[in-house]
């Protein structure tokens, strides 16, 4: 029996189309799901710089959480 699924997106289809699979596995399982998504790094010489270009994803993602939330996920 699972008990945490991870479902990880960088907002691609690819990475959308695994949402429903994901949702079903902990659904059916009575697994946590756990939603991760990480923003790009790029490097300028010896010091990162965080490039923030996913305002809307954030914004999809927290709406998304919080239905998951509603629904008992």
């Amino acid at each position: 029996m699972l008990k945490k699924v991870i479902w990880a997106t960088d907002g691609s289809p690819t990475t959308k189309s695994e949402y429903p699979v994901a949702k079903d596995l902990a659904e059916s399982s009575g697994a946590k799901l756990i939603v991760a998504h990480a923003g790009e790094m790029v490097s300028s010489g010896e010091a990162g710089i965080f490039v923030d270009s996913t305002d809307t994803l954030q914004a999809t993602l927290e709406r998304t959480v919080d239905d998951l939330k509603r629904e008992g996920l």
